[in-house]
């Protein structure tokens, strides 16, 4: 039960995450000042961003130690699990949510996966200093 409360920042950010994707596109209240074309690819870019980072970060605080290499087996697994969730919520969301399941949504949330990785190397690198 330890090990699932080291990562309580992930979890919150999880359940945050799958909560505003699975939320009705009708109850956003779109206010014309700041929306954009694209703004909702920026949104899932940022959400699973956040969520990579902080899961990486997390990891690194419990147990010091930190790998620049994607591809290693301790950091790909979680890649994947992560990727899998934001698959499946796409999946669900016209079923839930009435809600367009597209894959353009889903490489936005590979994408910021890949950048909260590479975010949390460099912030652990400006750290250290």
């Amino acid at each position: 039960m330890h090990r699932v409360f080291q990562f309580k920042y992930t979890l919150i950010t999880a359940i945050a995450v799958i909560t505003l994707s699975l939320i009705s596109s009708s109850e956003f209240q779109q206010r014309r000042f700041w929306y954009f074309e694209g703004m909702d690819k920026v949104i899932h870019v940022c959400m699973y961003m956040t969520l990579s980072s902080l899961f990486f970060l997390e990891r690194y605080w419990s147990s010091k130690t930190t790998s620049a290499n994607i591809i290693k087996h301790y950091n790909i697994i979680p890649l994947l699990l992560f990727g899998a969730m934001g698959g499946a919520i796409e999946l669900l969301q016209p079923l839930v949510a009435a809600r367009s399941c597209e894959v353009t949504d889903f490489l936005c949330n590979i994408t910021g996966l890949i950048l909260g990785f590479y975010l949390q190397i460099l912030f652990i690198r400006i750290l250290k200093r």
